[in-house]
């Protein structure tokens, strides 16, 4: 992991479905180095044709179980949603995990697109990141690092690209 503009880490690999897993594991791990416990993974269905998703929570569970937090499910939850479905129901979510006695101190979310909108629905709630709670995207896109404050992202394009934006 490398800080690039702040917040931003930069994770690069060659773009396969199996660096999906990966790529949530690292991110979980980053979270997990930090020191959270109580992580959240915000995921597209499972029934997704490419099997991302499931990739997706294979890595991000491998990460869990290499720190010990897996064996207690309270600890750590999971949520899908098709990225397309309207931010109300996606706020159903975030405030379902809010409202626990102890809810998640991070959230690993599939793509910058959501990590952006939970962001967004964090501040309706007077909550901010990443005082309140840490998120983690995936995608690098171009808005992820003009956020405020920017999004700390997975970036899943070629490793060139991952270069580049070091330089």
């Amino acid at each position: 992991c490398r800080h690039v503009n702040g917040r931003t880490v930069v994770i690069h690999q060659s773009h396969t479905r199996l660096a999906a897993r990966d790529q949530h594991c690292r991110a979980a791990e980053h979270l997990l180095q930090l020191g959270h416990r109580r992580i959240a993974l915000f995921n597209r269905p499972v029934t997704d044709p490419l099997r991302r998703s499931a990739l997706a929570r294979q890595g991000f569970l491998k990460a869990l179980r290499r720190y010990g937090v897996w064996r207690d499910p309270k600890l750590y939850g999971e949520a899908e949603a098709p990225i397309n479905r309207p931010p109300e129901e996606q706020a159903t979510i975030l405030d379902r995990w809010l409202s626990r006695p102890k809810p998640p101190t991070a959230i690993v979310c599939d793509s910058d697109e959501r990590a952006l909108l939970l962001m967004r629905l964090l501040s309706e709630r007077g909550r901010t990141v990443p005082d309140d709670l840490s998120i983690v995207g995936h995608e690098n896109m171009p808005s992820a690092a003009n956020s405020d404050p920017p999004l700390t992202t997975v970036d899943a394009r070629c490793p060139q690209r991952g270069e580049k934006a070091l330089e």
